[in-house]
């Protein structure tokens, strides 16, 4: 025997070697299989590796192309599976039981698949095995990888989150149409991905889909909830708050906002922290229009709102650091530049070290804040410190370089300038 032979490959892997040994019965190249299926050679070469990932349009294509049916593809991949868990690998606490675990891989394996098609892929003994709790089970598991990516946003940088987060929308989508659980959750896996995508200048066209398709879905699910927070968030493809340049569209923004607060306001079960999100929000673009009551109010009423948080969210404001961050850059915008300057302080003082955007986004305000009082070294101090934290968040810089462009223009031949132009270029 070989060393090192896997003698118990993973459903993928097993897989891959069946349609490799047909390929070969066949006579086939990988290379004729993979322009017969329409996909690339390297496709085709990671799938009969045990290292694919391929939808049911996929699995069909080969099947066709191998003369069998996708049943034949996909039969008894399972039976002789060992326990990952076995031995408590990977740093695993507990043990996972055999069947569990061969339900967790059959449902990464299917989890793109609709629900209609798992009759013609399985045959019926097992689907009547599975049947009973297949929705539930798999209900119940997309909805722990969906929090557990939003539980990441606040840490994650924006490129490295995203595709996990892109995958598991496609994942659900895929099912539908289905029940309102499942609508529910792709609605807000959605808001996820628009959220991230936002964040990311080349991908505003993502993050408008994103967000169209999580409102839709909110309604449909009458998660009133998130329908709120959906349009909410939906504002930010029209603000210009972020600190870099970009043309926007103040008007749409606060008109957003506004039925946002409206769909909040018609519920009283609404939770404190659905309404400190939105009003924190609609406060920066109040200032934005130089309405610094209006501004003032919505944050004060959203300090208010913290103390009765109700549902967690995993975007905007969860605590004080937060609503401080947000309460600096109000002020910045309304140009009380000292004031943002101690609220931005005081933010920073207690910000859980974690959030490392969020204190790149302080840092930066505070650089601004100081360009504007003409403090040239209290601002480039502050501006460097923000760009050595938001490359190492993958996220922020171009807020920092907004800050340089708008703010400090005028400077660019001051040496203090043209060193921090210096760190810029070096990224």
């Amino acid at each position: 025997m070989v060393m090192g032979q896997d003698r118990d490959p993973s459903p993928q892997g097993r897989l891959g070697e069946r349609i490799e040994e047909r390929r070969k019965e066949l006579g086939l190249t990988q290379a004729e299989l993979a322009k017969r299926v329409g996909r690339s050679l390297r496709w085709v070469t990671e799938l009969v590796n045990g290292r694919g990932d391929p939808t049911l349009f996929d699995l069909k294509a080969i099947a066709d192309v191998l003369e069998k049916s996708v049943a034949w593809l996909l039969d008894g991949l399972f039976e002789s599976h060992r326990n990952v868990t076995d031995g408590a690998a990977a740093g695993k606490l507990g043990l996972e039981g055999p069947e569990e675990t061969r339900r967790r891989i059959f449902l990464a394996l299917l989890a793109a698949l609709p629900a209609m098609d798992i009759e013609r892929l399985i045959d019926l003994d097992r689907l009547t095995e599975l049947e009973a709790g297949f929705d539930a089970a798999y209900l119940r598991d997309a909805e722990a990888v969906m929090y557990g990516l939003m539980q990441s946003w606040y840490t994650a940088s924006p490129a490295a989150l995203l595709p996990a987060a892109n995958g598991h929308l496609r994942s659900l989508r895929d099912r539908m149409p289905g029940p309102r659980d499942l609508v529910r959750l792709t609605g807000r896996t959605a808001l996820l991905v628009a959220m991230l995508a936002v964040r990311m200048p080349r991908l505003r066209g993502q993050a408008y889909g994103a967000f169209s398709l999580a409102q839709t879905a909110a309604r449909d699910a009458e998660d009133r909830t998130y329908e709120a927070l959906a349009v909410g968030m939906t504002s930010s493809l029209y603000s210009t708050v972020s600190g870099w340049p970009r043309r926007g569209d103040t008007k749409r923004a606060m008109e957003l906002l506004d039925e946002a607060v409206q769909l909040t306001g018609a519920r009283r079960s609404a939770p404190g922290r659905l309404r400190a999100v939105i009003l924190s929000r609609r406060a920066e673009e109040r200032a934005v229009l130089g309405d610094g009551d209006g501004a003032m109010n919505d944050l004060d009423i959203a300090e208010t709102s913290l103390s009765h948080p109700g549902e967690d969210f995993f975007f905007g404001v969860r605590g004080p650091r937060e609503l401080g961050a947000l309460r600096g850059n109000v002020e910045l915008l309304l140009g009380r530049n000292r004031d943002a300057v101690a609220t931005l302080d005081r933010t920073l003082t207690d910000m859980d070290p974690s959030l490392v955007s969020w204190r790149a986004a302080v840092l930066a305000d505070q650089g601004a804040a100081f360009a504007r009082m003409r403090e040239l070294e209290q601002a480039v101090d502050r501006l460097e410190c923000a760009l050595q934290l938001a490359r190492m968040a993958g996220d922020q810089e171009q807020r920092v370089r907004g800050v340089r462009e708008r703010d400090l223009a005028s400077y660019s031949t001051e040496p203090v300038v043209r060193r921090l132009d210096d760190q810029l270029r070096a990224g």
